[in-house]
């Protein structure tokens, strides 16, 4: 099952994929809504990576002009993200 791992499945699928076919059953179908799920979430984590690399560019570019005086905060510019 080193490949199912290298798929990205996590282990509890991978046990349900076992297990589905310890039964007797192939498992393909089960698969392929696993591999589904995993695409989801992956998907779903480079929107939420894409969204914080904007919001970091966005942040970086209004930081340009920004002075560093303020000495009541680490940092204006974390503290107004």
């Amino acid at each position: 099952m080193r490949q199912a791992r290298s798929l990205g499945l996590h282990l509890d699928d991978i046990r349900e994929v076992l297990d589905i076919r310890r039964g007797g059953t192939p498992p393909c179908d089960a698969v392929r809504d696993l591999l589904d799920a995993r695409i989801t979430e992956i998907d779903a984590a480079v929107n939420d990576l894409l969204a914080l690399r904007q919001t970091l560019v966005d942040t970086r570019r209004a930081a340009e002009a920004r002075p560093c005086v303020d000495v009541s905060t680490v940092c204006s510019i974390i503290e107004d993200a």
